[in-house]
């Protein structure tokens, strides 16, 4: 048995919601569920950041992201990434899927 890997490309910025088209606007919802937003901010010590005056949690898949994304909470230094809004267990959170979904070169 060999895993199937897995590749990941940075999608287009016509598929990413930018900060300009939700500001002021709530996430939280069936129109905004599953979709690709770009976010910038700081990263709490509980592995959450604010957009729009709410907190949501930030996972991925990979590991070592996850764990470099724990690493930067807490520390003030300001990241951008690009994560799909879905839910938990409850809980609102944005999925990065990829390490070059971190800080892209955009």
């Amino acid at each position: 048995w060999e895993p199937i890997p897995v590749v990941y490309e940075i999608p287009d910025r016509e598929h990413v919601l930018m900060p300009e088209e939700y500001d002021g606007r709530k996430l939280r919802s069936a129109e905004f569920f599953d979709r690709l937003f770009y976010v910038a901010g700081t990263i709490t010590e509980d592995r959450q950041i604010e957009v729009n005056g709410k907190y949501y949690d930030l996972f991925s898949h990979n590991r070592e992201l996850r764990d470099h994304l724990s690493e930067l909470g807490g520390t003030g230094e300001q990241v951008r990434f690009i994560g799909r809004l879905g839910t938990f267990r409850g809980n609102w959170q944005f999925v990065i899927g990829d390490p070059s979904y971190l800080n892209p070169e955009w």
